[in-house]
């Protein structure tokens, strides 16, 4: 038998080299939406620990370590795009009472807004997006 290091809490394998990796609570990093990793030392790629999660809210959120990037989404064609457009401005001639309308697929996001006593629609389409869940805080409107 022997030991290692006394400050080696716990140990996980890497499943892209297969190395055991042995680590404490101050090698856990947090990266899209707050969930918790070690890197590997030997191939430098993330091993995710589902139960050292943080919530992410306001105080806490960092950019770009807890956004999702949706790079690798499929591309989505500049056709489909002005579809999407089409769609989310109907919505809002339809949908009065509404102020914004969103879709995302793929790598697209996006979003049409209307502003009160505004004649025009402020369309956004942003390929390649980053997004991130944020928990409210206690000074957060939750609606109720």
């Amino acid at each position: 038998m022997k030991v290692l290091n006394n400050d080696i809490e716990n140990t996980i394998r890497c499943k892209e080299c297969g190395s055991l990796i042995g680590y404490n609570r101050y090698d856990i990093e947090h990266g899209i939406q707050g969930m918790a990793y070690i890197k590997c030392p030997v191939c430098g790629e993330k091993s995710w620990l589902p139960d050292s999660d943080i919530t992410i809210t306001p105080s806490n959120i960092t950019f770009p370590q807890h956004f999702t990037c949706h790079t690798d989404g499929v591309d989505i064609s500049d056709e489909k795009i002005n579809e999407l457009i089409q769609d989310a401005i109907r919505d809002l001639q339809v949908h009065k009472d509404e102020d914004y309308y969103y879709c995302e697929t793929g790598n697209l996001h996006v979003c049409a807004f209307r502003w009160d006593n505004d004649e025009v629609y402020h369309v956004v389409v942003t390929k390649d997006y980053y997004d991130c869940e944020v928990q409210y805080e206690s000074i957060d409107c939750r609606g109720e």
